[in-house]
Order: structure tokens, then sequence, then C-alpha cells
């Protein structure tokens, strides 16, 4: 909830991108780009940009995506589809970005801080929200304690080694957070162990394992002393691992064959 729901509400757009689904050339995009980089350069404050989703049904989007080249200093803004569309524009002025080149923009708002810099240049970062609070050691430190003094040390414990345990999870990839914040802003490199390619399988393993000792822990707590129950080690190796196993051992079977 604080890492998306909670910060994408807070992030309050100063301008918002957002294509026509009638016609959504990536040329309007480039530019909308290329605009934003300009004004953030002649106002001389940060502004926030939000890039919208094209909505093509009640749920459905035609994604596209951001090629940001700051050595060549162009925009290019790929419209996916039957036949894709692709667009480049030109910025006279130099940029420069925190830690991606690419912005794939598919069922969601994607959120951009534009900063100005010395020399007339413009930062743009990605996903800002992970460079504050929400993803900061200090952070999780503060909610443990809190929760500590309200329900005990066990919850405090429990609360603030889960929200450690997510930030590190988030430093798997490549992104990157502001692990020290407010004392630093600096955004620390990502560990880079699980790349955009082979991430998705990890990431539900992770997400299904996390839902399966949640259940655990709801079952033991409502159990009635007359009746069994699973252990927590029975429901992750029955309910996860063993699964995954199977399903292994069946995936490679299949790719041999």
């Amino acid at each position: 909830t604080l890492d998306h729901w909670f910060t994408k509400h807070l992030h309050k757009p100063d301008i918002q991108i957002v294509p026509p689904p009638e016609a959504p050339t990536p040329q309007l995009i480039a530019e909308a780009m290329a605009f934003s980089i300009s004004k953030t350069q002649e106002s001389g404050r940060k502004l926030k940009v939000a890039l919208f989703p094209i909505p093509i049904g009640p749920d459905q989007w035609i994604p596209y995506t951001i090629h940001l080249d700051s050595r060549l200093q162009k925009i290019s803004v790929t419209v996916e589809g039957e036949n894709s569309n692709i667009s480049t524009t030109h910025i006279p002025l130099r940029f420069i970005t925190d830690h991606t080149t690419r912005l794939l923009i598919n069922t969601e708002p994607l959120a951009l801080d534009l900063a100005p810099l010395s020399g007339g240049r413009v930062i743009l970062k990605a996903m800002p929200g992970d460079q504050h609070w929400s993803h900061s050691f200090v952070t999780a430190f503060a909610f443990g304690v809190i929760l500590a003094v309200i329900w005990g040390l066990t919850c405090g414990l429990i609360a603030g080694g889960a929200y450690t345990m997510h930030i590190f999870v988030d430093q798997w990839g490549y992104k990157g957070c502001a692990l020290l914040w407010p004392f630093s802003q600096r955004r620390y490199s990502g560990y880079q162990w699980v790349k955009a390619d082979n991430n998705t399988s990890a990431d539900r393993i992770l997400a299904w394992m996390a839902f399966l000792l949640i259940a655990g822990n709801i079952i033991h707590i409502t159990a009635t002393p007359v009746t069994e129950f699973p252990s927590i080690i029975q429901i992750l190796l029955f309910g996860g691992a063993a699964p995954l196993a199977a399903f292994t051992l069946t995936k490679k079977r299949i790719i041999a064959s």
C-alpha cells in the first residue's frame, strides 16, 4: 500500500501527458516529453509529470515505450500495435536520466520528476517514490518502533522486518532506492540480480509464498483447540515448494520433448 497506492496519490503532476485514443501518434508523445523538459529548464524548478496509458476499452490499453538517449539528446517513442509506430524528437538542451533509459507505459500512469541542474541540464527521475521515504531503512525502523510501542515488541519486529525485506526485494533489480532517506537523497543502485526478462516468475513465486504464509497465520489464529490444522511448514511445503518442483520438472520435460 505504501509502495504504490499511497505514493501514487501523493504525486500531484504539474504536467499530464494523455495520448488521445483516437489518434495516439508517437510524435505527439515525444513532443510532449520535449516540452516538459524545456519547461523544467525554463522555470528553474522541479516539475512533476504523469504519463498516462492509451485506453481502448474498459480494461484494454495500447502500450507505448519512451526511449531516452541522453548522449544524442533525443527521445524516441514507440506505440505498440499491429503496425508499431516510431517517432523521434531531438532536444536542443541537455538532459540526463538517473537510472533508466526506457519507460514502458502499459496499464497505469507512470510518474516522473524533472529537476533542473547546473549548466542548463535537466535530470529525469522515473518512479520518484522509490527515491524518498517509502524505500528507506530509516522508515522501516521507525515503522517497527511505532508498532512496537502500540502493539508490543513482537509486532514491531515482524512489521519492521517485513518492511525491510520489501526494500531488499526491490533492490534485487536495477532501479535502486534511497536507502538512507532523509539523511541522504542518494539513490543506491540495485543489486542487478534479477533482470527484466526473467523477474516475472520470481515475483509470482515470492508473492504466492507470502500469501501462503499469511494464510497459515490466519488459519492458526482462528483455529479451535479441538480441530487439527496443518502447520506453517506443511502449508509452505505442500502449497508452495512441492507444486513448484512438479511444475518445474513438467516444464523441462515438455521443452525437451
